[in-house]
């Protein structure tokens, strides 16, 4: 009913003017029912914050309001003189309070001892207000207490109207009330939950806590097993649900309301200021629901869930974004003034506790919040790519898939767990506790699935068996195998564990399971020689001579075929390891970080240390240093960096040594300048190296005396210098007539030679042998399947023979086959035609006609054996696609038939809500889901609701549309 003041009624005064209905709702709210009344109030309070619920824009809006109207007859107003009216800034300066509890009230906008004494009322507490202690809470408590009986000030609440308005409350505001606190319950420590659940008959909602809602003054000691911090608590959650009650009042539109209750809650949490507010809702679409991720975005740049420092190494220490990846803990402690360890701990202390600095999210109305189609009830909460854009597109923000999970895993916390490794991918670490824990994903599993299997242990044994060397394919049954993995004692559902762990086991590894249920191990040659290495020395757990390394690398990999000077060379090559010494030692890089080891020789060591200081240094102080990672003397030391072969020293009369790289202008050191070295020619290293294969008819090796170990560096560097084209045409010659003419050793230094410019090549006979010894394997194979079968081989079958026919077919048309070899294939009469090998275009005639026949494509969740095969085979289609490996012709098929090539197409997620839709419809076809339904019809109401909406707008697949349009499904609802 509008209030009318000389013929015109409010609501169209403010319609005139311009004011938007909040205002006009806050001010019939508070009794400013005319525009007298409202004028007067202005003139009294200069402001309009002091009226319950008003913002900042509704502030702005009356005082504009007033502004212009002021002229306007307003009845003088005596104004109270009384002490309720003293401000707080007179408080402060009487030293009724202090500078804490004064700046407390500046933040909650508490300019008077009555506006103090107001929200004492309604709050019964002033820790809500931000930064606000235990000291200035007493402080402000007490200032209340000693001016209670001030007739200015009415403590007791209408008892009668609090209770009005839970009368009045429609359908929609009790099940949002009762959603709220649901939610918020949810935060409550046990003790205080415990509490009120024994109280309200476990009926959290309006109804079961109305006694306590209606009586401000309940005394909450009452309430059985109740303890005092268990009062302060709840005293604070009564109070939030009245003031949400209120709020609920001034709204008529649902969405309006949704939006509202939600600022107000962050507003509370948070003291979150309005400008923070408009971020969160600047180029969103509210239609959506509450944006989840653009609200922990805003909440977390602006400083309300870290501090200073723990923002910085959130936003560069974690693996959270989608254009970045996570800083060095170095460069971060650097810029924030902190050593690494403290910023390694800070950061592993946010992500131990990211469940709780997020807790917020447990007291937001679960069915209004954006989850973008995704379904609590799924036993899999898939987390792609494209669910990863829409969030991006919509909210504004660049958070990755880790941190989605993370954040759904929170709001998901009634009916998921997460699966995976979080700490590995949070801090973006390949290599995290043992080979075996690294993931490349984090899914969310239903509770209950989680406890029947252990998906850890099946994925650490696939990762363990394709880390081996595989020397032959090898395949299981993949349910036979999953049951491996069961938990003891507790009852599994296969099918549905064999739908996630295909689809985990797909996503980590990109395995398929084939269309006869097996999943199949390929022979692999992937594991180089270094990672042998590598995991040898990281289980010997020290620096180790290269025998030793071979020796373990034999224990844990005894089918592994391999030598010491392999095992050398691959440490050599690569920078993960680090030599020590001349002795053939090696270590892992990591180690001189972590151990305060150094690798390297002496010389190295020599020069790091001298490129510190600014003056050459006494051998004396060299020693010292050395010796920190070398037992050595400084004679020792001394001689060995005269021999050094690039002189990068200076030596200095009195022992003294420096660098040649540097420039020292003090004139009290004086520099040797003979050196007793004796260098050899070339050619006189090479007489030496003739000298000792002629006497011992072999060439030196590297475990020899140590004369021999000369010869042999000595060849060792010609040769490496051959393989890069570095030596002198008539000196290579030379190196490689005394090479070559012992073939025990020829392997290696052929290889070196044969890259040069002057390659000395093999003969023919040998060449076909290396060639075709892998071939011919595969030929008498060949052989004996077309004995047993009279047919070539079929890819689906026998894929590696198919493989090797085809490249035969492929190698006789470009005439890139050996005589010998063309000579076997014309021997069998080869013929093998790949036009006659239509397993693909048989399983693609068979998918044809079943996408006919169903008008759909096949799905896994049936025990239609026929439509799995099809399934899996779409499957593999994915799997080429996004390889690349389908010819034109076959890419020409696939877009004949509109295959989708969308993986989310054959989600089984999706489909399974269709057909629970297409049966709710067969048994009520005069109705649609409702939200106010059956707990069956719940979940199906949030189905359609969420593809209504991505109908709307424009982001519903077109097969999707197609299958919906079958059951004459409303979408505009």
């Amino acid at each position: 009913m509008d209030i009318v003041i000389g013929g015109i009624s409010l609501n169209e005064l403010f319609t005139t003017e311009n004011i938007s209905i909040r205002s006009q709702n806050i001010c019939e709210s508070n009794g400013l029912t005319n525009i007298d009344s409202i004028l007067k109030f202005y003139s009294e309070n200069h402001t309009f914050k002091k009226l319950r619920n008003c913002g900042n824009n509704s502030n702005e809006e009356l005082i504009s309001f007033c502004e212009k109207h002021k002229g306007l007859h307003i009845e003088p107003t005596i104004l109270s003189t009384d002490i309720l009216s003293i401000t707080v800034e007179q408080l402060f300066l009487g030293k009724e309070l202090n500078m804490r509890s004064k700046n407390s009230c500046g933040r909650a906008n508490l300019d008077t001892l009555e506006d103090i004494v107001n929200y004492y009322k309604f709050n019964k507490t002033f820790k809500k207000i931000r930064n606000c202690g235990d000291g200035s809470n007493e402080e402000l408590i007490g200032l209340c207490h000693k001016y209670m009986n001030s007739s200015k000030i009415e403590f007791q609440l209408n008892n009668n109207l609090i209770e009005e308005q839970i009368d009045k409350l429609s359908a929609r505001q009790r099940k949002i009330l009762n959603n709220l606190i649901e939610s918020q319950a949810s935060s409550l420590s046990v003790r205080s939950l415990n509490a009120i659940n024994n109280f309200s008959g476990s009926n959290l909602s309006i109804r079961g806590l109305k006694e306590i809602l209606i009586e401000p003054n309940y005394d909450l000691g009452k309430i059985k097993n109740i303890g005092r911090k268990s009062i302060e608590e709840l005293t604070l959650f009564f109070c939030e649900i009245n003031e949400q009650i209120e709020t609920v009042q001034l709204f008529e539109n649902d969405d309006e309301l949704t939006i509202e209750l939600f600022n107000t809650y962050l507003r509370r949490k948070f003291c979150l200021k309005q400008e923070d507010i408009v971020k969160i809702w600047n180029n969103y679409d509210s239609e959506n629901g509450l944006p989840v991720f653009k609200t922990i975005d805003t909440l977390i740049s602006n400083s309300y869930i870290f501090n200073d420092n723990e923002q910085e190494i959130f936003n560069r220490g974690f693996n959270f974004w989608t254009d970045s990846l996570p800083e060095k803990l170095e460069d971060i402690a650097s810029d924030i003034s902190l050593t690494r360890e403290r910023t390694r701990q800070i950061r592993k202390k946010l992500l131990d506790e990211i469940d709780l600095r997020f807790t917020f999210l447990y007291g937001l109305e679960f069915d209004a919040l954006n989850l973008y189609g995704l379904n609590a009830d799924s036993d899999i909460v898939i987390v792609d790519e494209t669910l990863i854009e829409e969030i991006q597109q919509k909210e504004s923000v660049r958070y990755n898939d880790v941190f989605a999970t993370k954040i759904l895993a929170i709001i998901f916390n009634k009916t998921h767990e997460v699966v995976g490794n979080i700490e590995s991918l949070a801090f973006n670490i390949v290599k995290y506790k043992g080979v075996d824990s690294k993931w490349n994903s984090i899914y969310l599993i239903k509770k209950e699935i989680k406890e029947s299997y252990d998906f850890d242990s099946l994925m650490i044994d696939v990762k363990r068996r394709l880390s081996e060397r595989i020397e032959e394919d090898y395949s299981f049954h993949f349910e036979t195998y999953l049951t491996t993995f069961q938990c003891d004692g507790v009852e599994t559902d296969y099918f549905v564990i064999t739908q996630i762990a295909e689809h985990i086991i797909f996503n980590e590894f990109t395995i398929t399971i084939d269309l006869d249920d097996n999943i199949k191990f390929k022979r692999n040659t992937i594991k180089q020689v270094f990672e042998y290495s590598y995991e040898a020395l990281e289980a010997l757990g020290e620096p180790s001579k290269v025998d030793v390394i071979y020796q373990k690398v034999k224990k844990l990999y005894p089918d592994y075929n391999t030598d010491e000077n392999s095992i050398r060379a691959s440490m050599k090559r690569i920078n993960g390891f680090v030599p020590f010494g001349r002795t053939s030692i090696y270590g892992l890089k990591e180690w001189e970080e972590e151990r305060n080891i150094r690798g390297g020789t002496i010389r190295d060591i020599t020069e790091e240390f001298l490129l510190t200081q600014l003056v050459p240094k006494h051998i004396d102080e060299i020693t010292q240093y050395v010796n920190k990672y070398r037992s050595t003397t400084a004679k020792n030391i001394y001689s060995n960096l005269q021999m050094e072969v690039n002189s990068r020293f200076k030596f200095y009369c009195g022992l003294f040594i420096g660098l040649k790289s540097k420039q020292y202008h003090n004139l009290k050191y004086t520099e040797v300048k003979e050196r007793k070295l004796t260098v050899r020619s070339w050619e006189e290293s090479f007489e030496l190296l003739s000298a000792f294969v002629s006497e011992n008819s072999r060439l030196p090796n590297s475990s020899g005396s140590e004369e021999e170990q000369k010869r042999y560096r000595f060849m060792n560097v010609q040769l490496n210098k051959i393989s890069k084209d570095k030596l002198a045409r008539s000196k290579a010659e030379k190196i490689s007539e005394l090479v070559l003419k012992y073939p025990v050793l020829r392997k290696k230094p052929e290889q070196r030679i044969n890259n040069t410019k002057n390659k000395v090549v093999k003969p023919v006979s040998e060449r076909v042998h290396t060639v075709t010894n892998r071939w011919w394997n595969s030929y008498n194979k060949l052989l004996a399947y077309l004995e047993h079968y009279n047919s070539y081989p079929i890819a689906s079958v026998e894929r590696a023979l198919y493989t090797f026919c085809y490249n035969c077919k492929r190698g006789l048309e470009s005439g890139k086959l050996h005589t010998t070899q063309i000579e076997a294939l014309e021997k069998i009469n080869f013929a093998f035609d790949t036009a006659s090998i239509n397993s693909w275009d048989d399983n693609y005639e068979e998918l044809e006609l079943f996408k006919t026949k169903n008008n759909g494509w096949p799905k896994c969740i049936d025990s239609d054996k026929k439509q799995i095969r099809l399934y899996r085979y779409c499957m593999s289609l994915f799997k080429a696609y996004k390889n690349k490996t389908l010819s034109d012709e076959q890419l020409e098929k696939l877009d004949k038939l509109e295959f989708p090539y969308q993986l989310g197409v054959f989600s089984n997620k999706w489909l399974d809500n269709f057909e629970k839709l297409k049966r709710f419809r067969a048994t009520n076809p005069s109705i649609w889901p409702r939200a106010k339904g059956s707990e069956l019809e719940k979940p199906l109401y949030q189905f359609c609701y969420r593809n209504r909406n991505k109908f709307i707008n424009g982001t519903l697949e077109d097969y999707k549309i197609q299958l919906l349009n079958e059951i004459k499904f409303d979408f505009y609802g």
